[in-house]
Formats: C-alpha cells, structure tokens, sequence
C-alpha cells in the first residue's frame, strides 16, 4: 500500500477564508457554493497582493485530493477529501501473435483489432471520504470524519476526484455529497447524523460528477444527472428521507441547482440543455427552457428581476446564454430565430459559457 500523497489549501482559499471567517454579519459567513448569495462576491476587502509568505494568515497539508471548494460559518472552515488506500492492479496488456498473418495488399480487408474492453480494475481500489473541519482562526484540526471507505460504485476521470462537490451548511448541520458515493449529515462536532445512498449511475466518459447540493428551509436538494437515470431530489434535512424527488430527461451535467429569490416567488433553477424551473417545496415545474446546447457546466446567475442561464454549444454552434423573466410559466423556448418569448427577455447567441459562470455586476462596485 502506498502513503497517503498531500494537497496543500490553495492560497487563494486560506486568504479569501480568513477574511470571510474574520467579519461579522451573517453574509460574511461562505456556508456554499458561489457563497451566501451564489454571486460569488465576498463581503470586506481582500489583499491586492501575495505569495507564499506575504498575507498569509496560515496553511496546513490536506490527506487527499479533492476538487470541492471550502465552505465557513463563524470560525468553522469544512473541506471534503477523497483518498486512496490502495490501488488497483495494472490492467494486463494483449499484444496480436506474431504468427497471425495480415494480408495489407490493396482491396482485401485487413482484421481490426478486437474493441477496448470496459476498464473496470478501479473497482479495486480502496478510497476513504473524508469531511474535515479547521479552525478557521488558526488552522487547526478540530475534527475528521470518514464518511465511507470501501471500493468505489462508479469510475472517474485521471484529472478529476471522487470530492469533486462542494458542501453546504446552515449553521446547523454539514452536508457532505461525494456524487455517486451518498450524501452525509454532519453536526458542528463531527457526529454522524444521517446518510443517504442515492445509487449509483454511469456518468458520460466516466468523467464522474460535480453537481453540490443546496440547502433551502431545512430542506437538501441534490441533482443527480447522468448517463442512466438522472432525477432531482429534496431530502428532509433533520432525517434524511426524501420529500420529493422528479425525473429529468438529460444525461450528464455538473452544474449546480440554485435558489433564486425572485421578486414574486423563490424557484429551484436547474441547468442542462434544457433549463428549468421547480418549486422548492413540491418539485411541481414551473417553467422550462431548451437552450440548444451541449455540456451544461455552469450554474445560473440571478437578481430580483431575472436568472441568467448558458450552457456550451455543440459543434459547429455556439451556445446561447438567455435572461429568464421572474414569473415565467411553462415552456418559454423562443421560436425558430426569434430571441425573446413571454418568459425571456433577451438571449444572446454565441454567448453561452462552457465552463465559467455568467457574472453580475454588483451595484455597489461599479461607477
């Protein structure tokens, strides 16, 4: 078995989370995803400068990789890690026998090699998840939690990990979602309070998943988008049972569902090539929008007026980013080449980000 390798907390993050972890109010606190907001805007000021010894309040190692980001509340920081324990055999290699002729003259056919057999030796291996939870003050290890360890239910990709969803608080509880691996309940001590296996599903290339989960009035909402059965569920936050879950009719996303606090009502946006909209509390949809497209990375943007929602193009075109009206109904794809419909007021063709998040402009900030 080899050692554990090491992550070091990036910069960024240690910089970004101490400020956030040092003010007072309430926004200040990064209990998700994107933020308090999903805006991705930090309340305070941040330096303008750094390195690897200037601004830098502290940093400690972290035991295996993860792709989440870290989340705060008051002087708690809480990170997801995945880390091997053991790895899987190198899968064996078939070379063709040099005693099989191959006739190579022109018009005869030539024998192809037999089809690449599924790799499936990382059903082998041996991964722990981990959630850990830092003093945010001084670094310090307060407390680790293995939240599985054993084989894992679906392959991923050489780049990504098996921590690759970011987990979110509400100032009571954790909740840790590592993808096809279950989600986990988590007090502010570290005490196990639920789980929940939400099955396993096959995700495009084997590139695994990304999609965080939401709190929302003591409810989980976790998107559970892949190549076999992709669906929408609200788990009970103090129990773990499922309140309402809904069938979705896409294949693999990564994009992460948002609360959009309208100025009429509060909708759970979702993104995929077809954009849509439910109500947090019965899963009914409200209004859907199909966006021609092809990967849906990203996660919607909104204000009181508006959700802005793009996804990336397929080949050959571009995608489009569109603004969705507060109160849209129903299906309000745009006809043919026209760009508004009676939920969207503008759409913008070839604007359609692949990975990135479409950005607002923060009132405060600009001139």
């Amino acid at each position: 078995m080899k050692p554990d390798f090491k992550l070091q907390i990036l910069l960024l993050f240690v910089i970004e989370l101490f400020v956030i972890a040092s003010c007072k109010t309430d926004k200040s606190n990064w209990p998700q995803f994107r933020g308090p907001e999903n805006n991705m805007i930090v309340s305070g000021s941040l330096p303008e400068s750094w390195n690897d010894s200037m601004n830098i309040k502290w940093s400690v190692p972290l035991t295996g990789t993860g792709w989440s980001s870290p989340i705060v509340y008051g002087d708690k920081i809480f990170i997801t890690t995945s880390v091997i324990e053991q790895e899987a055999p190198k899968p064996e290699t078939t070379q063709q026998p040099n005693n099989s002729p191959v006739n190579t003259k022109i018009g005869q056919q030539v024998p192809l090699p037999p089809p690449p057999v599924d790799d499936t030796t990382y059903m082998k291996e041996v991964w722990r998840w981990e959630l850990t939870c830092f003093d945010a003050n001084t670094g310090k290890e307060m407390w680790k939690q293995v939240a599985r360890k054993g084989n894992p239910s679906i392959k991923k990709h050489a780049g990504t990990s098996y921590a690759s969803e970011t987990p979110v608080t509400d100032g009571n509880i954790v909740i840790a979602y590592f993808g096809m691996h279950g989600v986990y309940c988590y007090d502010f001590t570290g005490k196990l309070l639920w789980e929940n296996d939400l099955g396993a599903y096959k995700t495009l290339n084997g590139w695994g998943t990304g999609s965080s989960p939401v709190i929302w009035k003591n409810i989980v909402y976790v998107l559970v988008d892949n190549e076999e059965k992709s669906f929408l569920v609200a788990l009970d936050a103090n129990t773990g049972n499922e309140k309402w879950r809904t069938d979705r009719d896409e294949k693999t996303t990564y994009s992460t569902p948002v609360i959009w606090h309208n100025k009429l009502r509060t909708e759970l946006v979702t993104n995929g090539k077809t954009a849509r909209s439910y109500d947090p509390l019965t899963g009914k949809l409200l209004w859907e929008l199909k966006m021609n497209g092809e990967m849906a990375v990203p996660s919607p943007i909104y204000d009181k007026e508006h959700v802005y929602v793009g996804i990336a193009g397929r080949t050959g075109k571009k995608g489009t980013i569109y603004a969705v009206k507060s109160g849209a109904e129903g299906d309000i794809t745009p006809i043919d080449s026209s760009l508004t419909s009676d939920g969207v007021s503008w759409s913008l063709p070839g604007g359609g980000p692949a990975r990135g998040y479409p950005a607002r402009r923060h009132p405060a900030r600009v001139p």
